[in-house]
């Protein structure tokens, strides 16, 4: 049996026992050596080491921080029609394009039903992307924030990204997102708790992120792509969500497992000791898209099917505030 090791789980806030798993980075191919912590109580698999100089593993040109090149007037409009339908359920062609092009970010908001109007905080939102085909579609008060973007910025007088963490933002919000962004935050609970002072009354906070314990996880082990080390701090399983919810004065409305291909191959290719990422342009490696390519068509279709069976790898997550007749939900 494993050696299990006394400590104070950052989820569930009490001293625990764990099991230690080591791991490396694999995403740029660095090969650096890192310990998880895997919770008895609630499952969630932890970074342990502390004081990690993060700057090598966020490099300037990490995906969510590099602007997005400018697209031809035919593409930028194909993408607002598939947008459109996915935050509105509306037009035929646009339909067409999100089913051949999926924006999971974007159908994960069409589910929520929102108002134009509504208050909306993006954290973690890097460069903004998703923020700015809201923007594009119409949305009327939109704040990003994110620690290592280099500066401020305000597109329009109702849209700006803020450098920074969500404790110092201000204001009330009707929505507040996390898009695979809490994973990558060292203080889960009081993340949470700056959530519950900034959501109106009948807000929601929509959290998207990695799940541990699913197919992917048994499949792969420590060469599961989405461990992420050591960027993923947090790997989280259902169990640990409605905690981690319970204890921010949150119940778990839904859950929907929303995971692609992106589980097989990358993991494949991790699996094969192939970096996912040319550290130096910041663009997919050759051999990793030559792997992602071979069987492109069987892995999406198995992502599909696991996800019905509530066993892919990542989910959708939404919270509302307890009251006295609602419960906890969750999917094992």
């Amino acid at each position: 049996m494993p050696m299990k090791i006394k400590f104070n789980c950052g989820v569930c806030g009490v001293a625990s026992s764990a099991s230690a798993i080591l791991t490396r980075e694999k995403m740029f191919g660095y090969g650096d050596a890192f310990k998880y912590l895997r919770c008895d109580k609630c499952g969630c698999l932890q970074l342990s080491e502390r004081g990690i100089d993060f700057s090598k593993y966020y490099p300037k040109n990490y995906y969510s921080l590099v602007p997005k090149s400018k697209k031809s007037y035919l593409v930028d409009w194909l993408e607002k029609m598939r947008n459109r339908y996915a935050i509105e359920r509306k037009g035929i062609f646009g339909k067409i394009i999100l089913r051949f092009k999926p924006h999971l970010p974007l159908e994960s908001l069409g589910r929520l039903k929102l108002s134009f109007y509504e208050n909306i905080l993006d954290v973690g939102c890097g460069d903004g992307a998703l923020l700015r085909s809201l923007h594009n579609l119409g949305f009327k008060s939109l704040t990003g924030v994110d620690p290592n973007i280099s500066s401020d910025k305000c597109i329009s007088d109702n849209f700006r990204i803020i450098k920074g963490e969500i404790s110092d933002i201000e204001g009330v919000y009707d929505l507040i997102m996390f898009h695979h962004s809490l994973e990558h935050i060292p203080d889960q609970i009081g993340t949470m708790h700056a959530v519950e002072r900034l959501l109106s009354p009948n807000g929601r906070c929509l959290i998207r992120i990695p799940i541990i314990d699913k197919f992917a996880w048994r499949q792969y082990g420590v060469n599961w792509a989405q461990l992420d080390a050591p960027r993923h701090l947090f790997l989280h399983t259902p169990l640990s969500i409605n905690r981690l919810a319970d204890r921010s004065g949150f119940r778990v409305s839904s859950i929907i497992f929303d995971s692609n291909e992106f589980q097989f191959w990358g993991s494949e290719c991790i699996s094969r000791s192939i970096p996912l990422v040319n550290p130096t342009t910041g663009l997919p490696s050759p051999e990793s898209e030559k792997i992602r390519n071979q069987n492109l068509r069987f892995w999406k279709e198995k992502a599909r099917e696991l996800n019905m069976l509530h066993d892919g790898d990542q989910a959708c997550i939404v919270l509302e505030r307890k009251s006295d007749h609602a419960g906890l939900g969750s999917h094992g």
